[in-house]
């Protein structure tokens, strides 16, 4: 997209901008010596605007400038879960975090209890029944493990066996000894060695709040 194009480029994916932002947003993404600015690059600079929202009717053409790759039956989870008001409006911050979880490895639906044991993930049969509930769009075919991974810590009572390391590569986090050993220190456990999934996603976010894992050091690049 040409630098001197990017405001109609928004505009025809719904996406308006303020004057103010405009400006803040031919700051952000990098331009080319021959000023154009790749649609991926300029859809994550709007993303950090806050408050922009776009109309559902907008999602393909939003999809279509970034890399991820929707098939039929995932486009259609992805409505499925997103917080869309009575105008068919969403946050397009929340669109893009949703839409990210149907990237990366997948795992095969019909496997998800071998899956779920090798992540040391621990879930009852209700659980696990509602997990199944909720993963019904996919009930053929392969499931993104972001996407897995997410549902999974939308149930309330999840436990994790105590060697968290695999579980949490498997969420994209990096984590070095040192900060894994701290992690361990302040995970409340139980008796039978397991941790509740919602307890350790706060210990970590505590521990990055703290300094302990920086942002860099977390995500897998």
């Amino acid at each position: 997209v040409k630098v001197k194009n990017l405001k109609t480029a928004l505009e025809n994916k719904g996406i308006t901008l303020r004057e103010k932002e405009h400006v803040t947003l031919l700051k952000s993404p990098p331009i080319s010596k021959d000023g154009m600015v790749y649609k991926k690059s300029l859809l994550d600079s709007v993303v950090l605007l806050k408050g922009k929202k776009v109309h559902i009717c907008n999602l393909p053409m939003i999809m279509g400038s970034t890399n991820i790759n929707l098939e039929k039956e995932e486009y259609e989870g992805l409505i499925n879960h997103l917080p869309i008001d009575e105008n068919e409006i969403v946050d397009l911050n929340v669109l893009m975090d949703e839409a990210k979880t149907f990237t990366g490895e997948k795992v095969a639906v019909s496997n998800l209890n071998s899956v779920m044991r090798k992540m040391g993930l621990m879930l009852t049969n209700e659980e696990f029944k509602e997990l199944l509930e909720k993963l019904s769009v996919y009930n053929v075919g392969k499931i993104h493990k972001s996407r897995l991974l997410k549902v999974v810590k939308e149930l309330k009572g999840p436990r994790v066996k105590i060697k968290v390391k695999s579980l949490l590569e498997s969420m994209g986090i990096r984590i070095k000894d040192e900060e894994l050993e701290e992690l361990m220190i302040q995970l409340p456990t139980n008796g039978d060695r397991t941790v509740g999934l919602n307890d350790l996603m706060d210990t970590i976010s505590h521990i990055k709040a703290k300094g302990m894992m920086s942002l860099h050091n977390l995500m897998i690049t």
